[in-house]
C-alpha cells in the first residue's frame, strides 16, 4: 500500500510549477538594455556629469 505523503506531494508540484514559469521569472527580471550597450553609455554619461559638475562649480565661483 503506497501512502500519501502531501508535503512530498506539494514540494513536487511547486518545484515543477517553478521549472516551468523559469524562463518568464527570469525574463521579468532580466535588464532592458544588454550590458555592452549600457557600458557604451557609460562614458559619456560620466562626462556629462562632469561638464555639469564643472559648470555649478565655476557659476559658484563666479558668484
Amino acid at each position: 500500500m503506497v501512502k500519501f505523503h502531501l508535503g512530498k506531494f506539494l514540494a513536487l508540484l511547486l518545484t515543477g510549477c517553478l521549472l516551468v514559469s523559469l524562463p518568464q521569472i527570469i525574463n521579468y527580471f532580466a535588464m532592458h538594455d544588454p550590458v555592452t550597450h549600457q557600458l557604451e553609455k557609460a562614458p559619456k554619461q560620466i562626462d556629462s556629469w562632469r561638464q555639469s559638475g564643472f559648470a555649478i562649480i565655476t557659476s559658484q565661483r563666479a558668484n
